[in-house]
């Protein structure tokens, strides 16, 4: 009793465009490849191999995922993942690691993770929600170009909340006509009605050779967030299961921000090009930091508090 564990987690997800290759076995309509997931904190360390340029570390592909170092199996039953309802068989139970789902699609939709621990834990089923990224956040990057036959009207702006200027080349947005509570919130160079069915082709909405073009981003999109399984007064077995696996401590300092080919390539050293504000691992300085946020708030509080008496 009185006692208090928290184990780390990361839940997000990952996206990218197709490769022509996939494209071609894809269902058609579909633009991108993305992977939803559910994993421990910490991230393995990263392959250690020179680049061709001797300069250090080179990261790993384009379709990294953070987080993973530690084997939950021992914690969670099952992890399962709800997908849009135009998705066959939108439930998709995982048994063991990685908790992982991997699928093909156009449009943007909220998920939901549902974690069932293991029986002898005791512990009661928790849930997390995560809207599926596909676009880059911040607003797109426009050129005068003439418009290309066929585009649908585009409209700036940010994707989400907290959206973050991102530098470089960025993807089309239009706004969905609206549906119902699962309709796609973003998409890119169509309106979109749904989550796996083909989207229907847009119609002209202007000849004017001076209307702005919008580049897509090829880069891959990050989103994830850090979240942690708290446990209070825990079982004794709950308890000798949690000292019997501790986790891997979160790095000092990140070892892959603007590293890799793909993520920084052209990037100054430190400044994750993936997605603005998205970090590829989460470490104990962006701990420190956030406690410090958190004083600082507290102390503003306070002072206010003071101030009005």
């Amino acid at each position: 009793q009185g006692i208090q564990i928290h184990r780390g987690i990361v839940y997000g997800s990952h996206a990218r465009l197709l490769t022509p290759d996939e494209a071609k076995l894809a269902t058609p309509g579909h633009t991108h490849r993305w992977t939803v997931f559910l994993q421990s904190a910490a991230t393995p360390p990263p392959t250690m191999r020179l680049n061709s340029k001797a300069t250090g570390v080179e990261d790993e592909n384009e379709d990294f995922i953070t987080g993973g170092a530690d084997d939950l199996s021992w914690l969670i039953k099952r992890v399962t993942f709800r997908l849009h309802e135009t998705y066959p068989s939108p439930n998709r139970p995982v048994d063991k690691p990685p908790y992982r789902v991997t699928e093909t699609g156009w449009g943007e939709f909220p998920l939901n993770i549902r974690v069932q621990f293991q029986q002898e834990t005791g512990e009661k089923t928790v849930a997390f929600g995560h809207q599926l990224r596909l676009h880059h956040w911040g607003p797109p990057a426009l050129g005068p170009q003439p418009q290309a036959e066929g585009s649908g009207s585009q409209e700036q702006g940010a994707s989400g909340p907290g959206a973050h200027e991102e530098g470089g080349i960025e993807t089309a947005r239009v706004k969905p006509e609206p549906k119902d509570d699962a309709q796609m919130v973003t998409v890119a160079d169509s309106a979109v009605k749904g989550g796996n069915e083909p989207a229907e082709p847009p119609t002209a909405s202007s000849t004017d050779s001076s209307t702005p073009v919008v580049q897509i981003n090829p880069l891959p999109v990050h989103s994830w967030q850090y979240d942690q399984f708290v446990f209070t007064d825990p079982t004794t077995t709950l308890y000798q299961l949690l000292l019997d696996h501790p986790e891997t401590p979160l790095p000092r300092r990140s070892l892959r921000m603007g590293q890799g080919k793909h993520m920084g390539e052209g990037a100054i050293l430190g400044v994750d090009r993936g997605s603005a504000g998205v970090p590829l691992e989460f470490t104990q300085e962006m701990e420190v930091a956030e406690r410090e946020r958190l004083e600082q708030a507290r102390r503003s509080l306070v002072e206010e508090t003071d101030r009005w008496r």
